[in-house]
């Protein structure tokens, strides 16, 4: 009877010490998995591309035009800089929304058909607006 217990807390001992590297396991595969889903495909690409194009005289680049997400100083007024981003927005099928009457601060929210998102803020400080954009392409 002793020896049967023994091999039973031998074989116990030996599922809990594999736990945590099969825990390791799958969360090293989650990672891969969500790393796999977070590159976008060319298709995304080229839609990002078309909703988040290069802004003429863009100055102090943080992201990437044609990204998820941009940072960017200009000489241009906000809304001169929001009706750029809606004219990219609708030409891909997006319903845009621009406040009116703004002129220090202005905000652009666009969506799409299929779950896409465009969200511009501009804001001029002394002779220059800083702009912030996020954008996701529709998923068709």
């Amino acid at each position: 009877m002793r020896n049967v217990i023994i091999v039973a807390a031998l074989a116990l001992a030996a599922c809990q010490g594999s736990a945590p590297e099969a825990q390791e396991n799958n969360a090293a595969e989650a990672n891969v998995a969500e790393a796999n889903a977070a590159t976008p495909s060319p298709e995304q690409q080229a839609a990002l591309a078309a909703l988040v194009p290069a802004y003429a005289g863009a100055s102090e680049v943080r992201g990437a035009f044609g990204s998820n997400t941009v940072a960017f100083r200009t000489g241009d007024a906000p809304r001169q800089v929001a009706d750029f981003y809606a004219t990219a927005a609708r030409a891909q099928g997006f319903d845009v929304q621009i406040p009116e009457g703004a002129v220090m601060l202005v905000t652009m929210n666009a969506t799409g058909q299929s779950g896409g998102l465009v969200s511009l803020t501009a804001t001029r400080v002394d002779d220059n607006t800083e702009v912030q954009l996020m954008a996701a392409p529709d998923r068709r």
